[in-house]
């Protein structure tokens, strides 16, 4: 499942493309801009805030309930967003692009190949996520779904891109068909 994926738009350019629809707030300002993004990283994050869309960031990765093993919980299956979710406001990631990858055995070897699956004119979309706060810090897990047959070899499970230009309907309509998967 994707723990990696692509952001490489700046501040200036989501507010260019997003004008009043989003208040630009200071963590987003202060983000140092980086394309590659990983669990565990500060990430940029479109979330409710005060009656508007606010931009600014969180941390990818919930930690675990005590007892579930430990580590972080980077994907919330959108079955579950109104049970094990229903706490967490709703949020979307810019993105450019995210990672998958497929695993072939050669004999005693492993091979792994990344693919990067994004729009085919390379254009901006959104991630669904859900986002919430813990111990002071904003939290976000990326919302997943199942993967369309044509992306099923690479994973069962794949995000849920969305369009930018439909955050105004707040109701973003979805683009996986538009997707295209190429080797990064």
């Amino acid at each position: 499942m994707c723990n990696r994926y692509y952001n490489e738009l700046t501040i200036q350019r989501i507010e260019a493309m997003l004008g009043d629809l989003i208040v630009v707030l200071d963590e987003a300002r202060n983000r140092p801009h980086q394309a590659d993004q990983r669990l565990t990283d500060e990430v940029l994050l479109l979330f409710p805030h005060d009656g508007r869309l606010a931009l600014g960031t969180g941390r990818w990765g919930f930690p675990k309930a005590p007892g579930h093993g430990g580590g972080l919980t980077m994907n919330a299956r959108s079955e579950a967003l109104d049970t094990t979710w229903k706490a967490c406001a709703r949020c979307w990631m810019p993105s450019t692009g995210w990672v998958e990858y497929d695993e072939e055995s050669d004999g005693a070897k492993m091979k792994r190949t990344a693919y990067l699956v994004n729009t085919p004119d390379k254009s901006p979309f959104l991630l669904a996520g859900v986002c919430a706060i813990r111990d002071g810090v904003r939290r976000v897990a990326m919302t997943t779904q199942d993967a369309p047959a044509r992306l099923y070899h690479l994973c069962d499970r794949m995000p849920m891109p969305y369009a930018l230009e439909a955050l105004a309907e707040r109701e973003p309509e979805q683009i996986i068909e538009g997707v295209v998967v190429a080797p990064l």
